[in-house]
């Protein structure tokens, strides 16, 4: 992830999406269809995110990859991947990818969460792979 790319689509100079990772694992690949395996955070997505969590900023954005590559990976949705992510600040981070109809995968959603609401979200969830 370029960390300019990332302050400007903060910032609102930039409105074009940035890619946030890529998944590598041939069968998260495989789980979640035909889709190119570029995960990108568009600017519609950072809008509505500072009106429901304004308290995560750059320093968390920047945790994005890692919530990706090593986070719990587990499927809901045919189209969606989600990743419990804990970092080693105690912190707990949830990132929710969509594939679109286009094969395109984005960041649809990435937030906070605590341990009880993260056993709430995965309850009903498919793992696909354990925490890193």
């Amino acid at each position: 992830m370029n960390i300019d790319h990332l302050r400007a689509l903060l910032s609102g100079e930039r409105r074009k999406p940035i890619i946030v990772d890529h998944i590598f694992d041939p069968d998260l690949m495989a789980v979640i269809g035909d889709a190119t395996p570029k995960i990108l955070l568009s600017y519609e997505t950072i809008v509505k995110q500072r009106r429901q969590n304004p308290d995560i900023g750059l320093e968390e954005y920047y945790l994005l990859p890692d919530a990706i590559r090593y986070g719990m990976a587990a499927q809901e949705d045919s189209e969606q991947l989600i990743f419990s992510y804990n970092h080693h600040s105690n912190r707990r981070f949830l990132v929710i990818v969509e594939r679109t109809s286009r094969g395109e995968l984005f960041v649809i959603s990435f937030h906070r969460t605590t341990p009880r609401q993260t056993q709430s979200i995965l309850a009903g969830a498919l793992v696909l792979r354990k925490h890193a």
